[in-house]
């Protein structure tokens, strides 16, 4: 990525997104408001980076903080921030740091100030790339909520505990970590001889990416024994849908995520392939959301009209209300009162009966799903209460190819309850109408998945 040029979509996703957003007889300048409001975030993965020396880096920052941040009263102090380093700021690695403290005392985990290779990575996984060796890694927070950084204001991931080794938290299916029998909650140990203690997320990724093709050997920590592994970086184009048809013509169908930018798409061929079933599955454990555009398209693929969300977004323009209502033919988005069009997909599943299933670790976007259809009594939702993350974030271009992800939307369910900011102030989450909880070393669609058999005992007593 260069400083200064404008990053275009890949010509796939760019139809991809228009197609999302398709109106008629509205002004381009309203237009456009709508898109900023609904995919901001999705758009701003390809926008312009402008080039900025190292103070005006750090006060691109400070100034995109003040402007969108959405809750101002925590703001009233930030005007101290804005030259407290100017004399200091000499190299961009300075303003960087700086900035980072500056971020931190928000004390708001979610907004974090991403380097030119996390946003990189950020793109990638938006565009389902894949070309690692399948290894995910979970940031850490403090008891506060903080992010844990290092000196260099680096966020650290989740580590053993004792040795600071980084675990495991996910393995992307299809991997070749994963085909080399790399587990979630394994501790990696090196890379290549290199120790990975210590290292920040953003180490730990320049660690191990690379060309497609090139072996790594692993030392990796499975049950209290180093296990030495080869595996190659593959080029993977990563499917977050997947489906299973079960007994008695239930559709199995999990979501992985919504942080895809054609996840709706994913979800479209798989309810197509299933619509002879009788029932549908949504399994959407762990998953931690995404796009807010993607998860208003999947929750009209259960419905034919109703509220799906209600949200505020804080820009430099001020406070935007924005909802989305489904109706028979489209989407309905009203941005300060003023409605637009908004192209939908069918309502693919009629009114046959949809189980959703949900852990702790179901959050943003995919609460955003579950909500909309709960609401609207479109399924019976099993599992434990949700995270409770009724905020959501959007990237802000601040220079040299960095970006900013700041907090700046408030989601509210079509009921208008608000879902909570994952525990900096509260935690709601989403309500389960059956509680089931999951014994800890639960896998999830392994045979001791009890969560998963309890929904297909209900789905089966609901099926003629």
């Amino acid at each position: 990525m260069t400083n200064a040029s404008p990053q275009a979509p890949p010509s796939r996703w760019r139809r991809i997104l228009s197609r999302t957003f398709k109106w008629s007889a509205v002004s381009g300048i309203l237009a456009l408001a709508v898109v900023l409001t609904v995919a901001l975030n999705a758009f701003n993965y390809y926008a312009v980076d402008p080039v900025a020396t190292p103070r005006e880096l750090y006060h691109r920052t400070w100034d995109a903080v003040r402007v969108n941040y959405y809750d101002q009263s925590k703001l009233q102090d930030w005007a101290q921030w804005e030259h407290k380093y100017d004399d200091q700021i000499k190299t961009e690695e300075d303003a960087l740091r700086f900035a980072r403290e500056m971020v931190a005392s928000l004390e708001d985990p979610y907004t974090i100030l991403h380097g030119r290779q996390e946003v990189q990575t950020l793109i990638n996984e938006a565009e389902g790339k894949q070309e690692l060796i399948g290894l995910v890694f979970k940031p850490a927070f403090d008891r506060s909520g903080s992010a844990v950084v290092n000196s260099n204001g680096l966020q650290l991931p989740e580590t053993d505990g004792v040795n600071a080794l980084p675990t495991i938290d996910k393995v992307v299916r299809g991997s070749s970590a994963q085909a080399a029998g790399i587990n979630p909650g394994d501790v990696l140990v090196s890379v290549n001889g290199t120790s990975a203690s210590g290292l920040a997320l953003a180490e730990l990724l320049a660690l191990l990416s690379g060309e497609a093709g090139d072996e790594l050997t692993l030392v990796v920590r499975q049950n209290g024994v180093d296990v030495q592994v080869k595996v190659k970086r593959m080029a993977v184009q990563r499917p977050v849908v997947s489906t299973q048809r079960l007994p008695g013509d239930i559709a199995y169908i999990r979501l992985e995520s919504f942080f895809q930018l054609d996840q709706a798409d994913q979800l479209q061929a798989a309810l197509e392939q299933m619509q002879d079933c009788k029932g549908y599955i949504i399994d959407l454990r762990d998953n931690g959301g995404g796009f807010i555009h993607t998860a208003v398209e999947s929750a009209a693929m259960f419905m034919d009209a109703g509220v799906i969300t209600q949200m505020d977004f804080h820009s430099p323009a001020g406070v935007l209300h924005w909802t989305a209502e489904a109706a028979p033919d489209r989407i309905w988005v009203t941005v300060n009162g003023v409605s637009v069009p908004w192209a939908r997909r069918p309502n693919l599943v009629g009114d046959k009966p949809v189980v959703i299933l949900v852990n702790f670790d179901t959050a943003s976007a995919s609460e955003l799903f579950t909500a909309a259809l709960k609401d609207n009594g479109r399924v019976h939702v099993l599992g434990v209460q949700t995270y409770g993350k009724g905020i959501g974030q959007t990237l802000i271009p601040v220079g040299n190819g960095h970006r900013l992800r700041v907090t700046n939307i408030m989601g509210r369910t079509p009921s208008g309850r608000w879902l909570g900011d994952a525990g900096i102030s509260v935690r709601n989450g989403v309500v389960p109408d059956t509680v089931v909880t999951a014994p800890g070393n639960l896998l999830i669609g392994s045979p001791n998945d009890n969560q998963l058999r309890a929904a297909e005992d209900w789905m089966r007593r609901q099926i003629p």
